[in-house]
C-alpha cells in the first residue's frame, strides 16, 4: 500500500483549533464507540485506498475500545436513500456480545433513532465517532451530540469521506466547536496490562479472584 490518502488531523494553530496536547482523552467508564455507516461496504462508495485504509483504522479502534470498557455502538442508516440491509458486507452487523445496533432514519443518527437512550441507559456521557461519510453522517451527529452535553471526540483517521478536502473541512469544523479530535491511537491507546504479582494461587475452599 502507498502513502495514506486520509486527511491527516488538524494540526495545532490552524483556524484556531486546540492543539492536540491539549485535548482530553475519553473516560472508558463513561464513553462510548459509536461507528457509523459501516453497515454498507466501504468499497461501494469510497475509492478502494480510503475504504482499506477506513476499514484497517475501524477495526483496531473496536479491539481497544471494548478491551478497555467502552460501550459499541453500530448505527446503521435505513433511511429511503440507505442501501438494502441485505446486502451489507461491513463491520456493523457482524455484532458481538454486549454491541448495540442502532437504526436511524436521518443523517444525525441521534434524530429519530434510540441512540441517545442506549447512552442514557449506559449512563454514557461521551461518544468517540467513526464511520462515514465524515462531512455528513459524522459530522452530523457531532453536532448534535455536543448541543445535548455530551463530550464528544471524533478518531481522524477512522472517518472518510468521498475526498480529502471533505474529511479535513468535517474535522476543523468539529474540532472548532469543541469536539476531540486525534487519531484513534491516542483517543485510545491499547490498554495495558496489569503487572503480574507474586500472590499465590488460590487453594480448594478459597474464593475466586
Amino acid at each position: 500500500m502507498g502513502p495514506s490518502t486520509a486527511a491527516p488531523h488538524p494540526l495545532s494553530g490552524e483556524d484556531g483549533i486546540p492543539p492536540p496536547e491539549a485535548v482530553r482523552l475519553p473516560e472508558p467508564g463513561r464513553a462510548a464507540l459509536v461507528v457509523l455507516g459501516l453497515d454498507q461496504d466501504p468499497g461501494a462508495v469510497l475509492p478502494e485506498p480510503v475504504a482499506a485504509e477506513l476499514s484497517a483504522a475501524v477495526g483496531p479502534l473496536r479491539e481497544r475500545a471494548a478491551a478497555r470498557g467502552l460501550l459499541v455502538v453500530h448505527g446503521v442508516r435505513h433511511g429511503p436513500e440507505a442501501p438494502e440491509a441485505g446486502s451489507a458486507t461491513a463491520l456493523a452487523l457482524t455484532l458481538r456480545v454486549g454491541e448495540h445496533l442502532v437504526d436511524h432514519l436521518h443523517p444525525n443518527a441521534f434524530l429519530g433513532s434510540r441512540l441517545g437512550r442506549v447512552l442514557r441507559a449506559a449512563r454514557r456521557d461521551q461518544v468517540v465517532l467513526c464511520g462515514l461519510p465524515a462531512e455528513h453522517t459524522v459530522l452530523l451527529t457531532a453536532a448534535d451530540a455536543v448541543m445535548h452535553g455530551l463530550t464528544v471526540f471524533i478518531a481522524s483517521d477512522a472517518v472518510a469521506d468521498l475526498t480529502p478536502e471533505r474529511q479535513a473541512g468535517a474535522l476543523k469544523w468539529a474540532a472548532r466547536h469543541g469536539v476531540g479530535v486525534l487519531p484513534g491511537a491516542q483517543l485510545l491507546p491499547a490498554a495495558t496490562k496489569a503487572p503480574a504479582t507474586d500472590a499465590p494461587a488460590p487453594t480448594q475452599g478459597d474464593p475466586a479472584v
